[in-house]
């Protein structure tokens, strides 16, 4: 039976071959997503020269989105979110960051919509009910631009000294290797 290998030793052997090929689409995803896993803003120039060689990549550009949101740069993020596509309509915490990022921009519009997003995702997940930071600190009327304060504030209620760190999106993955 092959042994485990861990993130380290594959992150490792992700960064000899970019040394080999810098361009290498496999290794580039590899690094970025380990990286990315780990937490780490060293993903994000991984991430943006994949992004050179792959424009259209919707789970780079989920995962850039989640980095530039995470670090309050909510201006950077949007576009990559919204260049994610369909990928966002599975991710609950990447939809509640774009949504909080569209409310800090002004966009209520589109927050509203990505909310509701939210909203019927979290239902189907959940049979029927929400889980209470959809609801309470949002407001079922986001329609009605009846957001609540935590919102346009990145939901301070919720205990987290800083929110963009509290919305795990670690689950943004590639599921086969791009250009594999």
């Amino acid at each position: 039976m092959p042994a485990k290998v861990d993130g380290k030793e594959a992150l490792t052997s992700f960064q000899r071959a970019l040394k080999i090929s810098p361009n290498n689409i496999a290794a580039l995803a590899g690094a970025a997503q380990i990286e990315y896993q780990e937490g780490n803003q060293t993903a994000m120039p991984l991430l943006n020269h994949l992004l050179q060689l792959r424009p259209g990549d919707p789970t780079a550009h989920a995962m850039l989105a989640v980095l530039e949101y995470r670090q309050g740069h909510c201006g950077a993020a949007v576009p990559h979110f919204e260049k994610a596509g369909q990928l966002l309509d599975s991710q609950l915490d990447a939809l509640h960051a774009l949504a909080t990022c569209l409310v800090r921009l002004k966009r209520l519009d589109d927050a509203a919509a990505t909310f509701q997003r939210a909203v019927a995702l979290s239902s189907r997940r959940s049979a029927g009910t929400s889980p209470p930071g959809i609801h309470s600190a949002y407001g079922t009327q986001a329609r009605g631009r009846t957001f609540h304060a935590a919102a346009a504030a990145g939901d301070q209620g919720s205990g987290c000294e800083h929110p963009a760190a509290c919305f795990d999106c670690r689950g943004i993955r590639w599921k086969h290797a791009p250009g594999g």
